[in-house]
């Protein structure tokens, strides 16, 4: 798998000059071209598996999700709930120590009704919610259409909500979901160990407000379908501490920057050495001419191939 991935970053030290006019609209880098070969597809294609978990989670992933990382594509709940597993592995300092990313597809349930015993809905195996403790929570939310961000700073009992649109006011609808999932996200802190951040009766709360989480502002999406890009780069540089300062900021992002990370993602996944599929991930970072094509010979009807092909190298004819 490692060789793997240095061959990925050895692609563009290819000499690759005669072939150029024979390619002109092939992407020019690995990246882009890993891009394309996972965002473009139709017919079956759309359902070819690209990415599955080697260990732990047993989840996967198909082309048709990975298409939603396309340009001006809504983001899919799978993509951001394997992103939510990246966030919480071990390897991720900043999650390990103080972050717990609550995954998607819980908290869509959740707004489904289904009753639930903290269990994955998906796998069937229960959510690690051993980390909670001591953690605060990052919870994504996919809500018609529409990605949000809900954050808990435990240590010092703030509640807080990031939505790319940046609404002034928060709608009555709107209000209720954020009650609902407070209390939820509230009840997975106790479940772990914790202490209650909205104490006394559910009903004098809901009178209060005391649910409510504080809107932060955010810089604003510009359009109709960056919501879920806005809300993972939130993922990676949001401190829930200094959310309830004046002069805290989070950094503005061009068009042009969240295009980028678009493609980060979909290598941030494909090449993840956790990934059963990367092998064929990285041979799609292969310019066209390049990557390897059976022989004319091989591909002759009337050629069979059997055992004693692949030992000796002869073929038998019909």
């Amino acid at each position: 798998m490692r060789a793997a991935i240095q061959a990925f970053d050895n692609i563009d030290k290819l000499d690759t000059t005669a072939q150029d006019a024979e390619n002109e609209e092939e992407p020019k880098t690995p990246r882009k071209r890993l891009y394309k070969w996972a965002t473009e597809g139709e017919g079956n294609m759309m359902y070819k598996f690209l990415f599955r978990f080697i260990t732990g989670k047993p989840y996967e992933a198909v082309r048709e999700h990975f298409m939603s990382l396309a340009r001006e594509g809504e983001m899919d709940l799978s993509i951001m709930h394997i992103m939510c597993i990246f966030h919480n592995r071990k390897n991720n300092e900043r999650f390990q120590d103080m972050i717990y990313c609550v995954p998607p597809y819980f908290m869509y349930h959740l707004l489904q009704k289904v009753h639930h015993k903290y269990f994955d809905p998906e796998t069937n195996l229960p959510f690690a919610l051993s980390t909670l403790s001591g953690n605060d929570l990052f919870a994504p939310l996919l809500y018609v259409h529409h990605w949000w961000l809900y954050v808990l700073d435990v240590n010092h009992k703030k509640f807080y909500v990031l939505d790319p649109l940046n609404p002034k006011n928060q709608a009555s609808e709107r209000k209720k979901i954020h009650i609902y999932v407070s209390n939820v996200l509230d009840q997975m802190i106790v479940y772990a160990g914790g202490n209650t951040m909205f104490p006394g009766p559910i009903t004098t709360q809901v009178a209060t407000h005391s649910l409510l989480p504080k809107l932060i502002h955010v810089p604003k999406q510009h359009n109709q379908y960056d919501c879920g890009v806005h809300v993972l780069k939130y993922l990676e540089v949001v401190n829930p501490i200094e959310l309830n300062k004046k002069s805290y900021k989070i950094p503005v992002s061009s068009q042009e920057q969240f295009d980028e990370y678009r493609e980060a993602i979909v290598e941030r996944i494909l090449l993840d050495n956790d990934n059963y599929y990367t092998v064929e991930a990285v041979q799609a970072t292969v310019p066209t001419h390049r990557q390897s094509k059976p022989s004319h010979h091989l591909q002759s009807p009337y050629v069979l191939l059997n055992s004693s092909y692949i030992e000796s190298g002869k073929s038998k004819d019909k």
